[in-house]
């Protein structure tokens, strides 16, 4: 496996992805790649950054292969998003739209991209593009099963069902992107609130450009899918998906909130496979 590795990883009170992405590194290097670069966040001053948004230099990008992008972008404060949370959410550095223009070029010219998790929250236009879809909410953590829908794609060849201790994420996204994994909303798990779902934006009109939908059928907007959900119906939503970019290849994995899903080797396992087919190198 001979790759050149870009992580980028903006970290905040609860997507601590200075450790996803050092555990990252270290399970690449294993694999007997040494050529990576981990681009943080002045936001944690005390991790030992190699680079960070401001001091990388963005127009060495196509030195790299691939480009794993774990977010997060700037949110709101728990005194409007979290009102229960009595702990400080880190705001973390917004990525500019320089620098997402940079990678969205890198990308269209051949270069892959894997976003993870909370890469599709609160993002730039021009990143929600690129990713092929966006965060709406998520239930609280529990446990759930990836189920394989594509047994046929490089990615997932041979793999099999497993669990992941998780936010389920509820996303808006593009309908032509190829779906990988999925998973399923059992009745009952969990009720949402009509205004909105915890810790997700208050919104009920859909993005436009990205035509959303649920996997059912059309998605004729935000609150339908709330309604949906407040019925106890059982819902199939899409957890890794992919899609081209121009010359280039993009992979989005929802799962990736914590460490316990970043100490699964089954999730690493996807990590790695995902960025050798955005790589082109299966």
């Amino acid at each position: 496996m001979k790759q050149r590795i870009l992580i980028i990883g903006i970290p905040t009170s609860y997507h601590r992805t200075e450790l996803q992405g050092g555990l990252l590194m270290g399970y690449f290097l294993e694999k007997g790649i040494n050529e990576m670069t981990f681009v943080g966040s002045t936001t944690i001053s005390d991790f030992p950054w190699e680079e960070t948004l401001t001091t990388f230099p963005w127009e060495n990008i196509s030195n790299y292969d691939v480009c794993i992008y774990l977010g997060h972008q700037r949110g709101k404060s728990s005194s409007t998003s979290a009102p229960d949370r009595t702990w400080p959410i880190l705001l973390p550095e917004q990525i500019s739209k320089s620098q997402v223009k940079v990678i969205s070029d890198f990308v269209s010219e051949g270069g892959g991209f894997v976003a993870i998790h909370s890469s599709c929250v609160f993002v730039r236009e021009g990143l929600t593009n690129l990713i092929g879809g966006r965060f709406l909410s998520h239930p609280p953590v529990h446990n759930f099963t990836l189920e394989v829908e594509d047994s046929t794609h490089p990615m997932t060849k041979g793999m099999k069902p497993f669990k992941v201790t998780d936010e389920l994420y509820f996303t808006e996204y593009d309908p032509s992107v190829q779906i990988l994994l999925s998973t399923t909303w059992k009745k009952g798990l969990w009720k949402a609130k009509k205004t909105g779902l915890p810790w997700g934006p208050d919104t009920t009109v859909p993005d436009p450009k990205l035509l959303s939908m649920l996997w059912e059928g059309t998605w004729k907007g935000k609150r339908d899918f709330y309604t949906r959900l407040e019925q106890g119906e059982e819902l199939k939503l899409p957890m890794v998906w992919v899609k081209p970019h121009g010359k280039g290849r993009v992979v989005y994995i929802a799962p990736g909130h914590d460490l316990r899903t970043f100490l699964n080797p089954k999730f690493l396992k996807l990590i790695e496979r995902a960025t050798l087919w955005a790589s082109h190198s299966i």
